[in-house]
């Protein structure tokens, strides 16, 4: 049985009035389907996106040399819109452990290059893509720099929501995680920190969350934040809040709770 959503999404070049009407069946996981449900909820912090339609078949045909998916597209243009630096991802995949490589991108110079990396992984990991979003970028309250295309990696919490109401909730970033890439950590300046140096950062801003009066508020409007996202979807969801580093928590993902990373000793993974 089929588990594609049909879709109906208005795509409109910011600074421009005339809008199109773009239909799609696409899995639950796309931005196409979620996106539009959750960025209009009062109180609930999305960073500001524009989902530009791309061809699927033409964005594989594109590792070939054969056709430039972008050609037609507007792409370029919402990115000089929106404002470098932008975050750039596929409606399914981000491709967030190649950063500098993927989706983040810092420059007119580096759009293409980025895109089509972007787009080799999603077709090495047989994903679809439907929409190319371009997101603006909010500067996170970074601990460090992770993997080799030197991530940014932030406090985050997932939470797994089912019909409608949570279940549980995890801190994000595992130790094994970051270690299993074998990659070099940098800190904040630049310079090379030690495995136990980084582990600190990541058991402080863990065990640091909910200690004082201030920061039990912050979690207590996180949870409320997931509690009404929750609300607003029937099945398994995984929700994932990032901080930022002057906004309080945004919500940056969501996806299907069986195709999203769950600790393995929580009593609700299934």
């Amino acid at each position: 049985m089929s588990n594609l959503k049909h879709v109906s999404f208005p795509y409109r070049c910011i600074g421009k009035s005339d809008e199109q009407i773009v239909d799609r069946d696409v899995e639950p996981t796309s931005m196409l389907y979620w996106l539009p449900i959750v960025e209009t909820l009062y109180g609930i912090r999305v960073p500001k996106t524009v989902l530009v339609p791309v061809d699927p078949l033409e964005c594989f045909q594109c590792l070939d040399g054969n056709v430039d998916p972008f050609r037609d597209s507007e792409v370029g243009t919402n990115c000089e819109l929106m404002g470098y630096p932008v975050f750039v991802r596929t409606d399914l995949f981000s491709g967030k452990h190649s950063w500098s490589n993927t989706c983040f991108v810092e420059d007119r110079g580096s759009l293409m290059p980025n895109l089509f990396r972007l787009l080799d992984e999603s077709a090495m990991r047989d994903l679809e893509v439907n929409a190319i979003a371009i997101r603006e970028y909010i500067p996170m309250a970074t601990l460090f720099y992770a993997f080799y295309g030197k991530m940014p990696v932030n406090p985050e919490i997932r939470f797994f929501a089912r019909d409608g109401k949570i279940e549980c909730q995890h801190w994000y970033w595992i130790p094994d995680a970051i270690k299993k890439s074998g990659a070099p950590v940098f800190d904040l300046a630049g310079s090379q920190i030690t495995e136990s140096e980084w582990t600190h950062r990541l058991d402080f801003a863990r065990q640091s969350m909910g200690t004082d009066e201030k920061e039990l508020l912050k979690i207590e409007l996180l949870n409320t934040m997931a509690t009404v996202i929750a609300a607003q979807f029937e099945g398994y969801w995984s929700i994932d809040f990032c901080l930022s580093k002057t906004e309080g928590w945004v919500l940056i993902d969501m996806a299907e709770g069986d195709k999203s990373w769950h600790p393995d000793d929580c009593e609700f993974k299934r």
